[in-house]
């Protein structure tokens, strides 16, 4: 992750639901009939002196639908930096305090790994991490399973896309 002095600054700028490599609720909303409650999200910017950007945007999980995302979003100041938040997040993945199980069906960029959340045996989401350049994206969600390939792809190949971009633009 990016070094030197964070500057806190509020979200401005972040692309619009739908838009960029941030997975939202919304974004699950496409697949199910999820009710999004904007009271349960949010979403913070740090931007650090070296130029490295970190945004996390969460909702929050709430028992009546079982819905919780979670989405962390690195851009690094190069690949070097970048390949060492992925091992970071990679390293994470097994301390999330719910049973995950590596599920590869994923594979995409530069890394990638994907496992399936689960509580006292059952599946109840997906966790996603990949790396594209200097970009690191690293979701977590509850609420809603992916059975086929197909379908999560739907989901999670225009935030990569977005990803890519961002990895090759800049933020």
């Amino acid at each position: 992750m990016s070094k030197g002095t964070p500057k806190r600054t509020p979200p401005e700028g972040l692309p619009p639901d739908g838009d960029g490599p941030i997975l939202r609720a919304a974004d699950l909303s496409r697949f199910s009939a999820i009710d999004v409650d904007p009271a349960r999200e949010s979403e913070s910017r740090v931007d650090y002196d070296d130029g490295g950007v970190h945004i996390r945007y969460v909702y929050r999980f709430d028992a009546s639908d079982g819905v919780f995302v979670s989405s962390l979003l690195n851009v690094d100041v190069d690949e070097k930096e970048a390949e060492s938040t992925f091992q970071e997040y990679l390293s994470r993945a097994a301390d999330m305090g719910v049973a995950i199980e590596r599920d590869d069906r994923l594979s995409w960029g530069d890394a990638s790994a994907m496992w399936a959340v689960t509580v006292d045996g059952e599946q109840v989401g997906h966790a996603i991490l990949a790396r594209k350049g200097m970009g690191t994206l690293f979701v977590i969600f509850s609420g809603y399973l992916f059975a086929g390939e197909t379908t999560i792809r739907e989901l999670i190949e225009p935030k990569l896309e977005a990803l890519e971009a961002l990895s090759r633009d800049g933020t």
